[in-house]
């Protein structure tokens, strides 16, 4: 599709190769796109674990998404910015390049993004960790009684 610069998804692929084919739609002519990934901790229970890890990560989203992709020469490439600029969520938030701008549906989310992890108690998220790390199938109800939701 041409002229598309933005997508936002809602629910959480079940892996990286899927979340790259739905963002990979927008952005065709190499100008600037942006996808937003909306998704809560239920999305999470069905994902494979190197897309969860991802999703999560404490890490620049970006290298993690294309590292499975690019050859060591490549990946340097990409993790140096050589001649690119490209910043994830966390390293706009939390390193001054100075050459990131906000698109206007990034300003039309900046105010209402907020980091999970926060809202939960260090014993709540060790709990939570336990229940996702788990590769079986999670009871939704230990999900829900660790977040103290009500159905």
């Amino acid at each position: 599709m041409a002229n598309l610069y933005n997508v936002i998804l809602f629910g959480a692929p079940n892996s990286v190769v899927e979340l790259i084919q739905e963002i990979g739609r927008v952005g065709r002519d190499e100008k600037d796109a942006v996808a937003f990934l909306l998704y809560n901790l239920y999305h999470l229970l069905k994902v494979d674990l190197e897309a969860r890890n991802m999703y999560m990560s404490l890490e620049c989203r970006r290298l993690l998404m294309l590292k499975p992709f690019l050859s060591t020469v490549e990946f340097v490439e990409a993790k140096t910015g050589t001649g690119l600029h490209s910043c994830c969520d966390f390293c706009a938030k939390n390193y001054s390049c100075c050459l990131c701008t906000l698109s206007d549906i990034e300003k039309l989310f900046q105010h209402t993004r907020y980091d999970a992890s926060k809202l939960l108690t260090e014993d709540e998220n060790t709990e939570l960790y336990d229940l996702l790390d788990n590769d079986d199938i999670v009871d939704m109800s230990l999900l829900l009684d660790t977040l103290e939701v009500t159905e």
